[in-house]
């Protein structure tokens, strides 16, 4: 259930979940440039997938597994050449 996505795709959604769950600056500022920082540390190597969950679930089903429909986004980086995996995580639970 995981597609190809890009560091800049994914960069985009985890910010844009931040500004829908973070209250207001300078709060929100910190915490956009701490979690930028470490973004850059694990989408920017090896290959990045989203993923992208089952589209004919009902949501009763998705909340009963613990996956959100609406403020759960989940990236996996993948980097062969240094042998390491890097889970991106944003949830509101």
């Amino acid at each position: 259930m995981f597609v190809l996505a890009t560091a800049a795709a994914a960069r985009s959604t985890v910010h844009s979940w931040m500004d829908d769950e973070l209250a207001g600056p300078p709060m929100s500022l910190r915490s956009h440039d701490r979690v930028e920082h470490l973004l850059s540390r694990t989408l920017d190597q090896g290959t990045v997938y989203r993923l992208d969950g089952p589209k004919d679930v009902e949501p009763d089903l998705l909340s009963y597994a613990g996956v959100s429909s609406t403020s759960f986004h989940e990236f996996v980086a993948i980097d062969r050449e240094r042998e390491s995996i890097h889970l991106v995580v944003a949830s509101d639970d």
